[in-house]
Formats: C-alpha cells, structure tokens, sequence
C-alpha cells in the first residue's frame, strides 16, 4: 500500500513537472492498459471460465463474521507454476532454489523449472507478511498450471498446513489426459531422429498445423491469463511471455503496480 501511495506521489509529481515526460511507472501503467484492450474478451469467454473455474475455499468455517469474508479482508495472489512443455515434460530435477536477481536469462533451450518448494516458500513469506498486517485478511490463490489437481494433490501432500491456511482457484483443465502435446493421439505421425531419440515433429509445439489440440490449449491459455488478472500478488516467472501477460493484465485491472515475487530471477 505504501509503495502504491509513493508511486502514485511521483506520478503526480512528474505530471506536474513536465506534462510530456512519462516515467517508468506510468509507462508500466500505459502498456499494461494497451494489453488489456488487445485481450478484451467477449462475454461468452467470461461464461467459459465461470464454467471451469474450481473453488477449495479454507475460509467458509473460519469465525462466522459476515466481514472476514468481505473483498477488503482477502488478499488475491496470482500464481503461475511453469510445468508440462515448458519443462520438457520432466518431472523431476528441477532447481531447488530461485534464480538470484542478477541471473542471465533463459531461453526456451537453457530455462530452468522449479521444484513446487520454490513456490511455496514465496506463498509462505507473503502469508507470514500478511499474517503480521491484518491477521483477519485471508488469501485466496489463483492458480495457472498444467496438471493443476496434480499439483493441487501435492502441495495437500508436502505443505499440509499452508494448503489449509489459503483458499484455491484453478481451472478445471487436464493437460495430461486432454492434451496431446507430441501427438500421441493423432494417427499421422512424422518423425525424425534427433540424439537417438525418435520425436513427433508434427504435433510437437502448438504452431504445427498438424496440432489437433490447439483449439484446447489456446483456449486454456486464454483462461490462465485472465485467472492470473485477479491477483494483487503475482508469484511466477516475468521471464517468462506467457508470465509477462498475466502480470499486466493484472496491473491493467486495477491499475496500480502489483508487487511481484519471479522464481526466475
């Protein structure tokens, strides 16, 4: 709040100064609102994601006090959580720490995924901070995800007592039943060699004309991104395209600066 008010101050300031100069906030502010227009969506997009929005809430039973429950006592954060492609479909080995600030960045060949204690740790100091200002505030996550009831199951499994102390938002899409990255479902395939290993080179990315999932996943991930717009939080990757939408979605619709936390440096 504090950090909002500052910038806020130094927009007026530099207004008031020199009414042509804009700075970095306010350029913030302007490409954020250029990517919302771009992204509007129309109404039966909105009657999609109500349609596959999933709902844990650990809020309902809390205290009974009509006010815990009221938009000024939750606090939305927005967690975007790389897996599936993005990590080549490894599910294991993934880094166990973030990347420092100063990290070189990384490209689709060099980029690392992280362990799902990487995530929570950030989830964890923002509970921890928000515990310490308004102890009746409660966090609900918007989570974006492939396999999102997997990870769900996990961090039910590895983190039992921050699982119970937020609430959950993800979208009922399964990448590992519904789509077919590599094309293991079409009845075309094309392969090449490629170190030993045979690989589909024609469902392999999204682009390829072959793709009969792309339909499902550009619709999920049109409804990511509208889910990771409701955080006042963001926990992610900003290297990341796919991170940097969300975020400024997310700045667009409330039209302030959002505190973020990158997993990647």
């Amino acid at each position: 709040k504090k950090l909002r008010e500052e910038l806020e101050k130094e927009k007026i300031r530099n207004i008031q100064s020199n009414p042509f100069r804009v700075s970095s906030y306010q350029y913030l502010l302007l490409l954020a609102q250029i990517s919302r227009i771009t992204f509007n969506l129309r109404s039966h997009v909105h009657q999609l994601y109500q349609k596959r929005i999933i709902t844990i809430d650990h809020n309902s039973n809390s205290s009974g006090n009509n006010n815990k429950n009221s938009s000024s006592s939750i606090l939305q954060v927005a967690l975007h959580l790389r897996r599936g492609d993005a990590c080549r479909h490894e599910t294991t080995n993934y880094a166990q720490t973030a990347s420092v600030l100063d990290s070189p960045p990384q490209m689709s060949n060099t980029r690392l995924c992280y362990d799902t204690q990487v995530y929570m740790n950030a989830l964890q100091r923002i509970l921890q901070k928000t515990n310490q200002n308004n102890p009746r505030r409660h966090i609900v996550v918007f989570l974006a995800t492939d396999h999102s009831q997997s990870l769900i199951d996990e961090i039910k499994q590895r983190f039992p007592e921050l699982y119970t102390s937020v609430s959950w938002k993800y979208l009922n899409y399964s990448r590992s039943i519904v789509f077919d990255y590599f094309g293991n479902n079409n009845k075309t395939k094309t392969t090449k060699s490629n170190d030993n290993n045979n690989i589909d080179i024609s469902t392999a990315f999204i682009e390829s004309p072959y793709n009969n999932q792309k339909p499902m996943l550009g619709e999920s991930a049109i409804l990511d991104i509208w889910h990771l717009s409701h955080g006042r939080v963001y926990i992610g990757h900003l290297g990341s395209r796919f991170g940097k939408v969300g975020y400024y979605q997310a700045t667009a619709r409330y039209n302030s600066f959002i505190p973020y936390y990158t997993v990647d440096g």
